[in-house]
């Protein structure tokens, strides 16, 4: 990184070269004030020192033309000679020795010079004191977020750029803190629940269990109905430790992808007849329609859990008695202010801004007849997989935390509550694969819609996503 192309850094070096101009100049102008002002009082001076050092002489004009043929005035040392005129007319000489003056006069401009020069050191180390009262300053700032972050970072005004940054890290933080707080608070309710979920059918299992040792004699009939007592709640049992694994499983910080062309509009088939038994038991059908050409470079497995887990939640929601739609559109990757509401971005893949995601979750968003070619602007190719179930609507105040992990289902989507990882791991599948997920929900219609660009984003690894 170039320091000097952030925007700090030629903030603090606009700053500090300013003060330091504007000092340097004061400095030369009171400099410049003080010799012109000061000229008399020196002369005053140099005056005194010489009457102090040499008196005045007086000689009449033979004895000065004496000492000059003597080559009085011819040595190192320096004189100072005045010439005055008697009331006769006759020239009389004065006559003082003024080397000391002159030495101390030649003394005067380096010493101002010297005291010049000084003035600049003293500005420099100022400066300098300054810059790294900076570096205290930011120390400060760094113990004070750590210690508290709930107090907002205040630096001075050079140091406004890092003020922001710092309390734009304090404001992520304390959301990161909440988030793990609300992580931490479902994880806890999930154990409630499980102690719940999970004594429930092994209890039940073992007591059948105990009765079929305990009463032998117990008619075939009857036999048979409490093994399949116990072998639903067996199953029901297993479910539940499956889901708690594929938080093992699906490490969410890293999804390893073994990409292949595959056809999607397949894929959706053989996971609908995987989930027929299950959609039968509760009384649905799954109808599949799909477009040719829907090939995308994917992880054939973790797209199959995908949508096995859309399908699963599907049937545990759906009304009785009613229809299972799955369809598979090549379309291209939603972009711009109409993108569908509580869409999750993958990291590197065109997102929507954030305005437009607000003005999306506030609009109802359209149950039936999607638009794939309309609204939206759009970006790669891509395919869209849509699951629609016909059941009671997901609270709206829970729609924008359907993909977390740990959230379960209102009691009005279904009798049977997992663990809150299905969709949470349905959301980790797509992002892995530079993916869009969404969710509508109104008018008796939930339908979760997946767009999978057909191919990897530029710079991404075909095969590996984190």
């Amino acid at each position: 990184m170039n320091i000097h192309n952030n925007p700090q850094t030629r903030q603090l070096s606009r700053s500090l070269w300013l003060r330091l101009a504007l000092m340097v100049v004061v400095w030369s102008l009171f400099c410049a004030l003080f010799a012109l002002t000061t000229q008399d009082f020196w002369h005053t001076v140099g005056e005194a020192v010489a009457r102090t050092q040499s008196p005045w002489q007086q000689y009449s004009t033979a004895d000065y033309n004496a000492l000059v043929e003597h080559g009085l005035f011819n040595g190192e040392r320096e004189y100072q000679v005045q010439m005055i005129y008697d009331a006769a007319g006759e020239p009389t000489y004065y006559v003082r020795d003024i080397t000391i003056y002159e030495q101390l006069r030649a003394l005067k401009g380096p010493l101002a010079l010297g005291a010049y020069l000084l003035g600049l050191l003293v500005i420099a180390g100022l400066v300098l004191r300054r810059s790294i009262g900076y570096y205290a300053q930011l120390t400060g700032a760094v113990a004070q977020l750590v210690a508290n972050p709930e107090d907002p970072v205040r630096l001075s005004d050079e140091l406004s750029v890092t003020e922001q940054e710092l309390n734009q890290v304090r404001c992520q933080r304390i959301a990161a803190d909440k988030a793990a707080h609300a992580a931490e608070h479902r994880k806890d309710e999930l154990v409630t629940y499980l102690a719940h979920d999970l004594r429930t059918p092994m209890t039940s299992v073992i007591g059948y269990l105990d009765l079929l040792c305990e009463a032998p004699e117990l008619p075939n009939d009857a036999k048979e109905r409490y093994i399949a007592i116990a072998r639903d709640r067996a199953v029901r049992l297993e479910g539940l430790v499956e889901e708690l694994f594929e938080i093992t499983r699906f490490n969410l910080q890293t999804i390893p992808l073994e990409r292949q062309e595959v056809d999607l509009a397949m894929l959706a088939e053989q996971v609908a007849d995987e989930a027929y038994p299950d959609a039968c038991d509760h009384h649905l059908t799954i109808k599949v329609t799909a477009q040719e050409g829907a090939i995308c470079s994917v992880d054939p497995e973790r797209i199959a859990r995908m949508l096995g887990n859309l399908l699963r939640n599907a049937v545990a929601h759906a009304t009785p008695h009613t229809e299972i739609s799955v369809a598979v559109t090549c379309t291209s990757m939603p972009q711009g202010p109409n993108v569908p509401a509580v869409m999750t971005p993958a990291p590197g893949a065109p997102a929507p801004p954030a305005e437009a995601e607000a003005a999306a979750m506030s609009a109802a968003a359209p149950m039936n007849g999607h638009d794939s070619e309309g609204a939206a602007s759009r970006g790669p190719e891509a395919v869209e997989l849509a699951v629609a179930d016909h059941g009671p609507d997901i609270p709206p105040e829970l729609i924008p935390h359907v993909f977390e992990r740990f959230v379960r289902g209102d009691e009005s989507r279904g009798q049977e509550g997992g663990t809150g990882l299905g969709l949470s791991i349905v959301q980790e599948i797509v992002q892995a694969h530079e993916g869009l997920v969404s969710v509508e929900s109104g008018g008796g219609t939930t339908v979760f819609r997946v767009f999978l660009p057909k191919a990897p984003f530029l710079g991404s690894d075909p095969g590996a996503q984190s």
